[in-house]
């Protein structure tokens, strides 16, 4: 049954469409104060974190960043790591 249900939903999808990740990225730290966070922009999850992080600096005016972080504080690496909806944070490179 499992089989045929996912049988049925892969023949539902038009070939070569993908779903497309989309995320929403804030200027700050996420353990910054209250005060000095600022609103974020959602952005659709490129193919590299090079992209995302130059979408991002363009989007939020924010030059000095070049580096994500999770909800945690913690650096992302890799593009798929990002999930669908997460919430990131561009900022200046982390020790």
């Amino acid at each position: 049954m499992a089989s045929q249900m996912i049988e049925y939903s892969n023949s539902q999808q038009i070939p070569g469409e993908m779903r497309r990740k989309k995320c929403t990225v804030f200027p700050f730290h996420p353990w910054d104060p209250e005060e000095e966070k600022r609103p974020g922009v959602v952005l659709w999850v490129p193919q590299t974190m090079e992209e995302l992080i130059q979408a991002a600096k363009e989007q939020l005016e924010c030059p000095n960043g070049s580096c994500v972080l999770s909800e945690d504080g913690v650096k992302i690496l890799e593009i798929n790591m990002i999930s669908s909806d997460q919430k990131l944070f561009l900022v200046g490179e982390v020790y």
